[in-house]
């Protein structure tokens, strides 16, 4: 269980740096990274198989931005290209595909104490 999840973390990871290289190089083509950012997120989503997983991408997805939004609503700071309640349009999935590696980063550190169940979606505290 360990070996999987410590397989996982790493691809995970990766996959998160890759998100991060390509928000930098290619955030002024909107549409482009958010194909992107689906088709990296969509590959994360495979690999967890589990349906929380989904639940954290969809949370941050739509939490991330909106605690953004209000930042840029107050004057904390301001985005170059804003498509939407003055963030890019690539902003939630780029949020959503770093709350699966939060998700998958729990799931490591749960691997080690045996907290997590086999075969379960839930995790005794």
């Amino acid at each position: 269980m360990h070996f999987i999840e410590k397989n996982k973390t790493k691809l995970n990871l990766s996959l998160t740096v890759l998100t991060l290289l390509v928000s930098a190089l290619l955030w002024e083509n909107t549409y482009v990274l958010v194909v992107v950012l689906m088709l990296i997120g969509g590959l994360m989503l495979f690999i967890e198989r589990r349906k929380r997983a989904l639940a954290i991408y969809a949370m941050t997805f739509v939490c991330g931005p909106l605690s953004e939004a209000l930042m840029i609503y107050v004057g904390a700071w301001s985005y170059t290209n804003p498509d939407f309640l003055g963030f890019p349009l690539w902003l939630p999935f780029l949020w959503g595909n770093c709350g699966l590696l939060i998700f998958r980063l729990n799931m490591y550190m749960h691997s080690f104490s045996g907290a997590h169940t086999s075969g379960s979606d839930t995790v005794n505290i």
